[in-house]
């Protein structure tokens, strides 16, 4: 599958292949990343990213896949940008 695909790749389509150890979760976010990097100074779309963040948590859904599947929740492993801005504690 390609970098792209993984960027287009329907959530219940990840969570399968998560769930079968045939896909993880930091192989889908570093093709996300690789996107935004790749098309943010055109777009401009992003005030804020938090990719060490988010790589943190999909290591962390990758090792929950791998050993305790029935585990995970709904959407775990599955990566999320926001549109507008609000307060996140912690964040700017």
């Amino acid at each position: 599958m390609t970098e792209l695909e993984l960027c287009y790749l329907p959530v219940v389509r990840q969570q399968a292949l998560f769930r079968k150890g045939e896909l993880s979760p930091v192989e889908v976010l570093r093709a996300q990343i690789e996107r935004c990097e790749s098309v943010e100074p055109a777009l401009n779309a992003f005030t804020h990213t938090f990719f060490e963040q988010a790589m943190a948590q999909a290591r962390a859904a990758e090792d929950l896949f791998a050993k305790r599947p029935d585990e995970a929740r709904p959407l775990e492993g599955v990566s999320v940008a926001i549109k507008d801005e609000m307060p996140v504690m912690g964040q700017p």
